[in-house]
C-alpha cells in the first residue's frame, strides 16, 4: 500500500486528487488524515483519530484542537511516526508520499525518516 499522508484540512483536494492519479496505475492508495486542527471535509480511510489512537499521548482529535498549533502539529507527527511504523512491521507499507505547507511539512517528514532506508518516500512541499 501507498501512504498519501496529508492534512485534509487544507491539503485534502490536493491528496485526494493525487490519489486518484496513483490508482490509476492500480497502485493501493491509503489516505491518512494528519490535520492538526480540525477533521478534512475530504474523506481518508485513516482519519486523525485513528491516527491518534496509536500514538503515545493516547489523545482525540477534540482533545488536540485545544492544543497551540506548534503543539497540536508535534502530537500528531509523534502519532504519526508510531502508527507508520506499526503499519510497516506489519508489511503494509510499500512507500509513502506527503503533501504539506512548512506545518505539514514538519509533521510528516519525521514519520517518513523513521521508516527504513528502502522503503519508497516522497514529500511534496511548498518550503524547500
Amino acid at each position: 500500500k501507498i501512504y498519501a499522508i496529508g492534512t485534509m484540512d487544507s491539503k485534502g483536494e490536493e491528496l485526494s486528487y493525487l490519489a486518484e492519479q496513483m490508482k490509476r496505475t492500480n497502485a493501493e492508495v491509503v489516505l491518512v488524515d494528519v490535520s492538526a486542527k480540525t477533521e478534512g471535509t475530504a474523506r481518508s480511510q485513516v482519519t486523525m483519530d485513528m491516527v491518534l489512537k496509536g500514538g503515545e499521548a493516547k489523545m482525540t482529535s477534540t482533545e488536540l484542537a485545544t492544543m497551540p498549533r506548534a503543539d497540536a502539529v508535534s502530537a500528531m507527527s509523534a502519532a504519526l511516526t508510531n502508527f507508520l511504523v506499526k503499519e510497516h512491521a506489519a508489511n503494509k507499507v510499500a512507500g509513502v508520499i506527503g503533501i504539506g505547507g512548512s506545518g505539514g511539512t514538519a509533521l510528516i517528514t519525521p514519520a517518513m525518516r523513521a521508516l527504513p532506508i528502502g522503503v519508497p518516500k516522497v514529500m511534496v512541499s511548498t518550503v524547500a
